[in-house]
């Protein structure tokens, strides 16, 4: 990969901390900190002269990129920019002596803004209702989650 592609990479994933900061995923001192989790994340460091995925695809280290491991490389980029379980949890629970509410709410926004809600993906299920003797049944196709396929990985 040449400098100029690396520089790209490295400004996406500094385009990712600065994401995580302000959706008050991360806070300002946690920067580093996540910039270096997606180097390494990636096998990369700050002065790598290859291409990420080219690298741990030719070592063998990533599988090739499609359906659910695809998701896979996504979710754990975003657990590089995303509160420790415990400090959710903290947060959560003395927002929640103030306003349950809010609380909620707040869990919800970070739940959709770390991507674990994925509510792009939600607005395809195929939703409908269904008239029956008990009263009108929900339907839904859930298109949300894709789905695993057999590999030769699994």
């Amino acid at each position: 990969m040449t400098a100029r592609a690396f520089d790209h990479v490295y400004q996406a994933l500094l385009a990712l901390v600065d994401y995580a900061q302000d959706r008050g995923l991360i806070g300002a001192e946690d920067r580093a900190y996540a910039a270096n989790q997606l180097l390494d994340a990636l096998r990369l460091e700050a002065d790598d002269s290859f291409d990420p995925l080219e690298r741990a695809f030719a070592e063998g280290e990533v599988p090739p990129l499609e359906g659910v491991l695809a998701a896979l490389l996504d979710t754990r980029l975003m657990g590089c920019v995303t509160p420790r379980p415990s400090e959710v949890v903290r947060g959560f629970w003395e927002r929640y002596e103030e306003a349950p509410k809010e609380a909620t709410d707040w869990f919800y926004q970070l739940a959709l803004s770390s991507d674990y809600i994925r509510s792009y993906r939600v607005a395809r299920d195929r939703k409908w209702k269904a008239p029956t003797p008990y009263g009108e049944l929900d339907i839904t196709i859930n298109l949300s989650k894709p789905e695993k396929h057999p590999s030769p990985l699994s």
